[in-house]
């Protein structure tokens, strides 16, 4: 608390609850056009003026800039299984056990997207977020 009583944070607090973002920083004047237009109609304070998931993914910044990027991790899923009913899910569930577990392939193919999300840059990686929010 400082001298006034006033947690420190407040200001910051009360500046993302109003959508008021520090656009002065250098990491965001670096950015291109349609980077800012993607961030500024994801930062919407009012959930029913914000972008939705779908948008944000044909966003010219995403389409343009790194759809090789966001894409290739998901080509790399191969079913753990052949069946007529389509690829097995990741997760199977033993009918002796309550617990649910996870495939060694599954396994594997999951540890693969981590690994291929945490190669992303910072803003691809809270676009992802954000999208699967």
């Amino acid at each position: 608390f400082r001298v006034t009583g006033v947690e420190p944070r407040e200001a910051t607090v009360n500046r993302i609850q109003a959508g008021d973002y520090d656009k002065t920083r250098e990491a965001w004047s670096s950015l291109s056009k349609e980077a800012k237009d993607l961030i500024r109609r994801l930062l919407v304070v009012d959930e029913a003026q914000r972008m939705m998931s779908d948008e944000a993914l044909r966003h010219p910044w995403v389409e343009i800039n790194h759809s090789g990027v966001l894409v290739p991790a998901t080509r790399e899923l191969k079913p753990v299984r052949s069946s007529p009913r389509g690829p097995a899910p990741l997760l199977r569930r033993d009918p002796k056990e309550p617990d649910v577990i996870l495939d060694p392939e599954g396994a594997k193919a999951l540890l693969r997207l981590f690994w291929r999300f945490a190669r992303l840059d910072p803003l691809q990686q809270l676009l992802l977020v954000v999208c699967a929010q």
